[in-house]
């Protein structure tokens, strides 16, 4: 809801045949953002996978219960309340 009302256009990819799934895919700047919604701070699996599949996605992110955060695959986690801000 959130990303509708920032002025989103919202789209998802999944893969069955590798089991991967990324809940929202973004164009910002020109760019593809893939964002993972968590409950809890659990891992991006699929997201980590899809970005070293996909050298051009220079940016993720994760949100979920947790702090803000940068891992070294270079998503960055941030706070649920945070994603009407992208």
């Amino acid at each position: 809801d959130a990303l509708l009302k920032s002025g989103h256009s919202l789209h998802f990819y999944r893969n069955e045949t590798k089991k991967l799934e990324v809940d929202f895919l973004l164009q910002i700047d020109g760019e593809v953002v893939p964002i993972e919604v968590k409950s809890g701070n659990k891992r991006a699996t699929s997201l980590k996978r899809v970005m070293e599949a996909n050298p051009r996605i220079t940016r993720a992110y994760k949100f979920a219960d947790a702090n803000i955060g940068l891992d070294e695959n270079g998503i960055v986690t941030a706070p649920l309340y945070l994603m009407g801000f992208l």
